[in-house]
């Protein structure tokens, strides 16, 4: 988090963990998803978690309470990376079929936009290879 004192871990057992940076103890835990989280980004200022799944979910966060607030979307396929603008007013969501999803309106979840784009991989097809 962008104060320096906060971290946040994610993983294959569906919890985010956040962590105070000076004790290392844990602050709050909580159970995310209900699939593995693939991915999890702070926004600019820090008030704000992302969070993406295997199950296509990506939801949002208030990092200091550790609560969810807005469930995103579902989309088709994992979300395997989640960025911030710089400005935090846009999310993007990278999924494993190659597609990225563009969340627009910060966390004023009423004014929320979505635009789905398509690229081909560097094979030709619609399908990143997993390694």
């Amino acid at each position: 988090r962008s104060d320096g004192y906060t971290l946040a871990t994610a993983g294959e057992d569906r919890k985010i963990k956040f962590w105070d940076t000076v004790t290392w103890q844990e602050r709050s835990e909580r159970r995310a998803h209900a699939a593995p989280i693939l991915s999890i980004a702070f926004s600019p200022d820090g008030r704000t978690l992302a969070s993406g799944a295997e199950d296509g979910t990506i939801n949002l966060w208030h990092a200091e309470t550790g609560e969810e607030f807005f469930e995103l979307v579902r989309a088709a396929t994992a979300v395997v990376k989640l960025v911030f603008s710089p400005t935090g007013d846009r999310l993007v969501g990278l999924l494993l079929s190659g597609r990225v999803v563009l969340f627009e309106g910060g966390e004023a979840a009423s004014s929320l936009k979505t635009m789905e784009l398509r690229f081909q991989t560097p094979s030709g097809t619609d399908q990143w290879p997993l390694r």
